[in-house]
């Protein structure tokens, strides 16, 4: 176990900074909409377009992976994400920022992917769940150490915005870096709604709650905090 870890050191460098810069740029958007005094409702609609892009990207940024393999993907979407982070303080507009929260939520689906594939890569059945419990642990605190940024400088200038940029363009050094071998390309098998649904009802249903309620408490809750002081 302690030999696999030290394998994913690299891929471990990575999500930290890259998960650390994607939370802290949710909190952030939030609270710049509502200091741009934007409603609740359109704050909503702006920040689910994430979500839209994210389950585009499950349905389709794996092919990319498929051509280029895991490193280069992730520099691809990493670049990209980075560069959509910078347009936001260009122009405070709901149109825009929405068309630039379905790419972000585009790209991290590919950056999810390439991240868990790689663990998954890498574990069998003895350590699985040992190996997703340590991942779930350094995704969470990342996320949890990302928000805490928000007090670095004024959410209404451009710096937090170049921070959110900085912290997503080093996570590609670590792995980019790396001398390990990368999981080995396959195209998996696709799995409709309806036969997940058919073959697990009840986490099917659970992950939808879930989905909605965490979501909507990362998007809605610095706006919330921000309103009543």
């Amino acid at each position: 176990m302690r030999q696999t870890i030290i394998s994913l050191t690299s891929m471990i460098l990575s999500i930290i900074l890259l998960i650390a810069g994607n939370a802290f740029l949710m909190t952030l958007l939030g609270l710049r909409l509502s200091i741009e005094d934007f409603s609740a409702s359109v704050i909503g609609w702006i920040l689910a377009f994430y979500s839209i892009g994210f389950v585009a990207g499950t349905l389709y940024a794996g092919r990319i992976i498929e051509k280029v393999g895991h490193i280069r993907a992730f520099a691809v979407f990493a670049a990209v994400l980075s560069a959509s982070i910078l347009i936001y303080p260009m122009a405070v507009q709901a149109g825009l920022w929405g068309g630039l929260r379905a790419v972000g939520g585009f790209v991290m689906a590919g950056l999810m992917i390439v991240m868990e594939s790689w663990f998954s890569s890498k574990a069998d059945n003895r350590n699985r769940a040992s190996l997703f419990a340590i991942y779930q642990v350094i995704f969470f605190l990342s996320t949890a150490g990302g928000q805490v940024l928000i007090r670095v400088a004024d959410p209404a200038g451009f710096i937090p915005f170049s921070l959110a940029t900085i912290l997503v363009v080093l996570a590609l050094t670590p792995l980019t870096m790396t001398r390990r071998e990368s999981p080995s390309v396959s195209q998996g098998e696709r799995l409709s709604l309806r036969k997940l649904y058919n073959k697990s009802p009840t986490g099917t249903l659970g992950a939808l709650i879930a989905g909605l309620l965490i979501s909507a408490f990362y998007a809605m809750g610095p706006v919330y905090a921000n309103q009543i002081g």
